[in-house]
């Protein structure tokens, strides 16, 4: 029975240490690369309207004008693609609701692909319902 727990232990460690270790990566500013929205590229205007995009302390940050946007984040990295759940923490920006996704990493570049309302996104093609943001890595 100890063997069993140990193991249990052990496996639960690995999974919060993995969790950790992707969210330690993911740490950093970042710039909007591309921005899209039901499948079509929003405007311009509304993309540079994002002055800051940070993701620290397990929180992901948008910067736009004078309005912070924060949700917190939480990953599951043994999944393909891995997975990114965003939880909004202001009450503008849908308090208490759970946006699932997926994120890939490559070199400098971050893919988030999400769903506000639905079922998880299961790649990064986007489509009606969703949202996909390409950010880079400053």
């Amino acid at each position: 029975m100890r063997g069993f727990c140990l193991l249990v232990a052990l496996c639960v460690g690995s999974v919060a240490f993995g969790q950790s270790l992707a969210l330690k990566d993911l740490t950093g500013a970042y710039t909007v690369k591309e921005f899209e929205r039901d499948g079509t590229a929003v405007p311009d205007k509304v993309k540079d309207s994002v002055t800051a995009l940070t993701i620290k302390d397990g929180k992901l940050s948008i910067f736009m004008g004078k309005t912070e946007l924060t949700a917190t984040i939480k990953v599951e990295t043994s999944r393909t693609p891995a997975e990114m759940d965003l939880f909004p923490l202001n009450a503008d920006f849908d308090k208490g609701r759970k946006f699932p996704g997926v994120y890939k990493w490559e070199k400098d570049t971050l893919t988030i692909h999400y769903t506000e309302d639905g079922a998880r996104p299961k790649d990064f093609t986007g489509g009606k319902g969703s949202t996909k943001l390409v950010l880079v890595k400053k």
